[in-house]
């Protein structure tokens, strides 16, 4: 599907969004029915599409290999960083989650169809999910806990067997698992499932634009003076470095990095750090100002390179 209709319709969500948290009583619900359905659908989808589409050999392990070793150090980068340029504490967190969580979903799978067709989808699904080699949300929840501010107001936090069970048993490994299963037992589903990913893919993406409509606080967006080298920095990380590191990584170990993930390692800062922030108390202020600033940066320069190439 063409980049341009993609971001009509982006903007089209996003301002039915926005309109709908006025409207509707109680926008929140309507907004979890919406994450259930990419939770159990959707994404589920998508996994199973992924896990049957690509090719499990010893390259794409390599890969993996260095998209975390990235991650890892990425996430690193942004608290070395934000203790040396951030005085409060949720600041600090923010620029660590801004640095670190792309929005390699919403924003990363509509645009790897738009650039690398189903193929380079497939490839976005595997990276978005094993970036970290563990579930991105047990990072970001891990470091939205470590910087919680006084106000935050999440509830009491499971035990460990809870938390590596919700790793374990949920709809998204149940979908890559049974298309492993199916795979490695010479059931070959490429063709039934192809025309079920890229649908799927920009589907994630209009829902995850909603969301943001819903969910976003409304008030004018007011940058403080203090929020803009915090600010420099995170989308430093995020849009610049991370990327040139996952490619000088690669060239260091000798893997062919696909450009797929080179793009995916660019993608703006993701959405859910907004939410995160607001129930962990740490600055969201500062995640608005940088998703503003990032998702339509991101979103023009792989528009104008597109077009370009």
């Amino acid at each position: 599907m063409p980049l341009i209709p993609t971001i009509i319709g982006w903007t089209v969500c996003l301002v039915l969004g926005f309109y709908l948290q006025r409207r509707v009583r109680d926008a929140g619900r309507l907004s979890h029915i919406l994450f259930a359905v990419m939770f159990w659908v959707t994404e589920p989808v998508l996994v199973f599409f992924a896990y049957t589409s690509v090719r499990f050999d010893a390259h794409l392990l390599a890969v993996g290999a260095v998209v975390v070793t990235c991650s890892w150090l990425v996430l690193g980068l942004g608290v070395a960083g934000g203790a040396i340029c951030c005085r409060e504490h949720g600041q600090r967190g923010a620029v660590v989650l801004g640095s670190a969580l792309g929005n390699t979903s919403y924003v990363g799978y509509p645009l790897a169809i738009a650039v690398f067709g189903p193929a380079g989808l497939a490839l976005a699904v595997v990276y978005s999910e094993f970036q970290f080699l563990i579930p991105a949300l047990a990072v970001s929840r891990g470091v939205a806990r470590h910087y919680a501010g006084p106000g935050s107001r999440a509830s009491s936090e499971p035990g460990v067997w809870s938390l590596l069970r919700g790793w374990i048993v949920n709809p998204l490994v149940a979908a890559g698992a049974v298309a492993l299963a199916l795979h490695y037992s010479g059931v070959d589903l490429r063709r039934v499932v192809a025309p079920l990913g890229p649908p799927a893919g920009l589907a994630t993406g209009m829902f995850g634009f909603f969301q943001v409509g819903l969910a976003t606080p409304l008030e004018r967006l007011a940058p403080r003076l203090t929020e803009l080298a915090p600010a420099a920095l995170t989308l430093t990380l995020r849009c610049a470095l991370a990327p040139l590191l996952l490619f000088a990584l690669a060239r260091l170990a000798g893997v062919h990095m696909p450009g797929v993930c080179l793009l995916l390692a660019a993608t703006p800062v993701a959405f859910n750090p907004i939410i995160l922030a607001r129930v962990y108390d740490l600055d969201s202020s500062l995640l608005r100002l940088v998703v503003a600033i990032s998702t339509p940066l991101v979103v023009v320069a792989v528009l104008v390179g597109h077009a370009l190439l």
